[in-house]
């Protein structure tokens, strides 16, 4: 005599609250990278605002802050947009 074994099958109330849990997650992480993209967007547009304030005082400052630049740079942050919104803002252009 062979014995059957029972196989499990989610029924669809456990589907539908899988589904919804899934889409929360996905709800939540959608907020989280928006969240850390605004702080970016922010961060960088303060380092763009002292690194121009820095270069414009001269001397050891702008040394210092055309090596941060550099540096930034190299490591993948570009602060191109940022540099080029400060300037509208003073009436320059890009």
């Amino acid at each position: 005599m062979k014995r059957r074994t029972a196989v499990y099958a989610p029924n669809v109330e456990q589907l539908v609250a899988a589904r919804d849990e899934a889409v929360k997650d996905a709800d939540d992480h959608k907020g989280n990278v928006v969240r850390i993209a605004r702080k970016n967007a922010r961060l960088c547009r303060l380092v763009a605002e002292h690194i121009l304030t820095g270069q414009q005082a001269g001397g050891a400052a702008k040394a210092a802050v055309d090596q941060l630049a550099e540096r930034l740079l190299i490591e993948g942050f570009n602060l191109g947009i940022e540099f080029a919104q400060l300037r509208r803002e003073a009436g320059e252009r890009p």
